[in-house]
């Protein structure tokens, strides 16, 4: 029968994986003596003693100069100087900034949880490797800063190692560390065939109404002149139509000191009207106008909804007010005051849709 292997490795060896190992820079190392105010920076050596004195070493490595990718594995290696008594060590995570030349037996950082806990030291002059690669995952992932290694002994060991300082045997402590990363992505694949079409959805909800259909947009705007008048004047599709509020509710034609009005024309066809809005009013007494939208069409009638006061917050008032055709239209305006305002005054302006 043949190996299962031989199918599995050729499908590996596809995976676009890169695998990158690299020293870290050692930046600080020196140990410390609980309960002692003395700094051992500059030593040749650090010390770890799980008797009395109880000495602890500390390291730090720059990880910023290392390439981007995902650790897979790191390694401390650290060279047995002296060995007193044999035993074991622990290496956690610093957890808290320190510095060579300032740190103490009083200051020194407490350790977090520890990569290893049973380092065995068994001979000096002698290299011992130790994996830490879980405390360097989570620097790299930013789990939590990047203090350094604590390193505190067990049982009864006692031991020295290098530091960056020493010039005789110049073994410093080595951080080996390896990257996985996966290569680049390749190019984009044919696009498929197009699959078969899915069964039609639900009907959709009813719109709401729309406007009036394709018909003619209307508008007039009024204006007052020197003598306290209303009018003015509109197109209706291609035509000219002329609009005319009126005295005393006469839908037909109104009269002043100017001189008569022209007569207000049917709507040839039925219109809605949308809106009925102030303009902009320089002069403070017309803030005391009103304005209602009228129609005539047998009766006299007042649309409710299309009044609006010049001194309102917002002098606009819109809605959906048919008038059938034949109607006759215009706007009222009370609170008029007896004053010149100069002529063609920009008062008040209405929109109608028609058919």
């Amino acid at each position: 029968m043949t190996p299962l292997r031989s199918f599995i490795l050729p499908a590996l060896w596809l995976i676009p994986l890169t695998v990158v190992a690299q020293t870290a820079l050692l930046t600080q190392d020196t140990y410390v003596v609980p309960g002692s105010a003395s700094n051992y920076g500059i030593q040749a050596t650090m010390a770890v003693a799980a008797g009395s004195p109880a000495n602890r070493s500390l390291l730090q490595y720059d990880l910023s100069t290392l390439p981007s990718g995902t650790v897979s594995k790191a390694t401390l290696v650290l060279f047995v100087k002296t060995l007193t008594a044999p035993g074991t060590l622990t290496v956690a995570p610093a957890v808290g900034p320190w510095t060579e030349t300032g740190v103490t037996g009083l200051n020194q950082p407490i350790g977090g949880t520890p990569a290893v806990t049973s380092a065995v030291i068994s001979a000096s002059q002698v290299f011992i490797s130790v994996d830490v690669t879980s405390i360097v995952q989570n620097w790299a992932t930013g789990v939590y800063p990047n203090y350094g290694f604590l390193i505190t002994g067990n049982g009864s060991v006692n031991a020295t190692f290098d530091t960056k300082e020493s010039t005789t045997t110049s073994h410093p402590a080595e951080l080996s560390v390896s990257f996985t990363s996966v290569g680049a992505t390749g190019p984009t694949g044919a696009t498929g065939p197009s699959g078969s079409a899915g069964a039609a959805g639900a009907t959709g909800p009813t719109g709401a109404a729309g406007q009036p259909g394709s018909g003619s947009f209307f508008s007039a705007t009024f204006y007052l002149n020197s003598t306290i008048a209303a009018y003015g004047t509109a197109h209706f599709g291609a035509g000219l139509l002329n609009i005319s509020p009126v005295a005393s509710g006469d839908p037909t034609y109104g009269s002043n000191s100017a001189g008569p009005f022209a007569i207000a024309l049917p709507l040839p066809v039925a219109c809605t009207f949308d809106s009925l809005a102030f303009g902009t009013l320089s002069n403070p007494f017309l803030s005391g106008l009103s304005a209602q939208l009228f129609i005539y069409s047998g009766t006299i009638g007042t649309f409710s909804g299309l009044s609006v006061n010049a001194g309102a917050a917002t002098p606009t008032a819109t809605g959906s007010l048919a008038a059938p055709a034949g109607s006759l239209f215009w706007i009222q305006l009370s609170g008029l005051q007896s004053i010149f305002f100069g002529s063609n005054t920009y008062l008040v302006n209405m929109t109608a849709h028609c058919q």
